[in-house]
């Protein structure tokens, strides 16, 4: 196995193998988790036992008989000489003051003819309206497929699978099939958008039910005239043929998820289609950035974890049996579309809770990932998340790792990797608990970030670790070496006591921003509407007068707009867009080789897509892009924007010399 000993020292200190026969039952569970990289104490937190051993069987281990074994066991740290050859970032970011990109949620972006929800089609337009303004880069939120009957999930960091896409962001009317219909489906068609549309702006909430009521209604209208067109039989085969037992194992899951919370599902070829439309849109907005000249293109978000009750249980199952066929799999969902009620094994496999299946699934099922109690939650956080299995991956040589970047990587031209800091441990808790009952768990990070660099290299992608937080001693540093870009999010170094250095003595390698989806939009934050998740509003008043301060000590805004922009009046709004601008100069002026620029900045948004720590109470990814007042701005309108056009100008922006100037 492997050991991470070159991070924090969280074991107790001695060895930690069998100091003799005697040793009690205690200390030789404490031996066995940390053979198996579980994390005995975490700072003075005690783990307790019981979460030891909940989280040691978690991982399909068999304690007892295990517990035979452990007299020749002994810990070894990873060498540094095992980190692997660094991936040589493309040649464009050696001159990276001019990179520059958007940051948007995908589903938030709302233009004049979708269906109440950013789509496919608007990604394209964002791409390629962001290029106009000089960007070359579009990140957006995870594109992973969520449930597909009565109850969607809103939130685009819980797939039900990590593999596939979610059909809600296709534009039926961009469907090959649309061309096939005739008029009556096209009035169909044109009245579901219309519905889907009205209802979103009605609301000012995107209901992602409601509009995949819609969509799915005109997805049997589209799916219904794929029989009048042979070629397009073919080139579903194709695509078929080429995703092999992945598709077949997600849509077999389909088939039951539906059946057991919606009623009688679509035939499996129907979710094959979806499938297949799904990756044509998304590859059509990526050529058409690329063909305008866009250096870098899409740049994807790969959530940690995934939803309880997942495709992925059933898609890791099938990559690590290597007797698993598509022949098979179709007969299993012939018959389950026949007799839904008939045969119990045909249900998802991983319902059986042996330790013999866990030890063939990828992911746990027993617990769910977290994040231990801090200074900001006391109480810790359980994200209801199913974490990666580290013993079934070294076990199968990361074979469903190694596949899922490379589909990933099949879909994006970069990748952003939520929460990096899951690729050297994870704060797992075990199923039933809350998160003071949880433990860290060490992972293979050698193997896992060189997979990642593997599969890169194959593309020249770039790749970008969400490494927020705080980190193990000795995590930025390793980043570092392998060429991963990190993160940093300029809002957040005036959140503490520290003083923040000068702008040229920030992150060189890393994606810099002023803001993130979980945090405050620029102009929210200015006007402290909505407070910090973690503080009073006291104490962020102190944050953004320091961020302030700071912008009036280097030359970037004068003492008396600090004073001045809170009213409403139109003299307040433009000293607004002022500070706005300035807190732009002061991003691009950092040495960071890719700097993003939030999407709902254009608009002067000020509510947040995601407040970390609520649940019913605030309208978690569901508020689509508005103004300063809340009325809803289109995709087109937004583009077209003078302060869009002005922050574009900032970003633009580089000195004869070919250095950024800094005040």
């Amino acid at each position: 196995m492997w050991y991470n000993l070159t991070m924090n020292n969280l074991y107790p200190t001695g060895s930690h193998a069998r100091s003799s026969e005697s040793e009690t039952r205690t200390e030789s569970i404490i031996t066995l988790a940390h053979k198996y990289g579980i994390n005995t104490c975490f700072h003075e937190l005690k783990i307790e036992l019981d979460t030891i051993k909940a989280i040691l069987e978690a991982l399909g281990v068999g304690v007892n008989e295990e517990l035979k074994n452990l007299s020749n066991f002994k810990l070894e740290p990873f060498l540094d000489s095992k980190t692997p050859k660094p991936l040589k970032l493309p040649d464009l970011l050696d001159d990276a003051d001019s990179i520059w990109g958007v940051n948007a949620q995908l589903y938030a972006v709302l233009s004049q003819k979708s269906w109440g929800i950013g789509d496919f089609h608007d990604l394209r337009d964002l791409l390629l309206g962001s290029h106009k303004l000089g960007a070359d880069f579009v990140l957006v939120n995870p594109l992973n497929a969520s449930e597909m009957g009565a109850k969607m999930e809103d939130s685009p960091y819980f797939p039900r699978t990590k593999f596939f896409l979610n059909p809600i962001y296709i534009r039926p009317e961009d469907t090959r099939e649309y061309a096939l219909l005739n008029d009556d489906e096209r009035k169909i068609i044109g009245f579901l958008s219309k519905n889907a549309r009205n209802h979103t702006l009605k609301s000012k909430i995107i209901d992602r039910n409601y509009i995949w009521a819609h969509k799915s209604v005109a997805f049997d209208v589209l799916f219904n005239a794929i029989t009048r067109d042979e070629k397009r039989i073919a080139e579903l085969d194709k695509f078929v043929n080429k995703a092999g037992v992945k598709l077949t194992q997600f849509v077999k899951w389909n088939l039951w998820h539906i059946r057991e919370h919606s009623g009688v599902p679509k035939k499996k070829r129907f979710y094959e289609w979806l499938q297949f439309v799904c990756y044509e849109q998304l590859k059509s907005a990526r050529i058409a950035a690329k063909s305008a000249g866009m250096k870098i293109g899409l740049i994807g978000d790969l959530p940690v974890g995934t939803a309880p009750n997942n495709a992925d249980i059933d898609i890791s199952l099938a990559i690590s049996d290597a007797n698993a066929d598509s022949a098979t799999l179709d007969t299993e969902m012939h018959e389950i579309e026949s007799e839904f009620d008939a045969i119990s094994r045909h249900k998802p496999s991983a319902s059986s809770g042996s330790n013999d299946k866990i030890k063939q699934i990828g992911l746990v099922t027993e617990a769910f990932i977290g994040a231990p109690p801090d200074r900001h939650n006391s109480a810790g956080q359980n994200w209801k998340q199913m974490p990666p299995n580290p013993l079934v991956y070294e076990q199968n040589d990361y074979a469903f790792f190694r596949e899922l970047v490379a589909q990933v990587f099949n879909t994006v031209d970069a990748i952003r990797i939520d929460h990096m800091l899951g690729m050297f441990r994870l704060w797992l808790i075990p199923r039933g608990n809350d998160a003071r009952a949880g433990t860290y768990v060490d992972y293979n990070y050698v193997k896992l970030i060189n997979i990642i660099i593997s599969e890169a290299v194959k593309v020249g992608a770039i790749v970008i670790g969400e490494d927020l937080g705080v980190p193990e001693e000795g995590v930025a540093e390793y980043l570092s070496r392998t060429g991963v870009l990190g993160v940093q999010v300029l809002q957040h170094l005036f959140d503490t006591g520290q003083e923040v250095p000068h702008v040229s003595e920030l992150r060189k390698n890393a994606l810099t921003s002023l803001t993130t989806h979980d945090d405050r939009p620029t102009a929210g934050y200015l006007l402290n509407i909505g407070s910090h998740v973690n503080a009073p509003n006291s104490l962020t008043e102190q944050y953004i007068l320091k961020f302030l301060s700071y912008l009036e000590k280097h030359g970037y805004i004068t003492s008396t707009l600090i004073n001045t922009y809170r009213t409403e009046d139109d003299e307040s709004r433009a000293k607004l867009k002022e500070i706005m601008l300035a807190m732009h100069k002061f991003l691009r002026n950092t040495p960071a080789k890719l700097k993003a620029v939030s999407f709902s900045d254009f608009t002067l948004e000020t509510r947040r897509q995601n407040a970390p720590g609520t649940y019913k109470e605030y309208p978690n990814w569901r508020l689509p892009v508005s103004d300063i007042n809340g009325k809803i701005v289109f995709l087109e309108d937004i583009l077209a924007l003078d302060f869009t056009k002005q922050i574009a100008e900032v970003m633009n922006f580089v000195d004869k010399e070919g250095c950024l100037n800094d005040k």
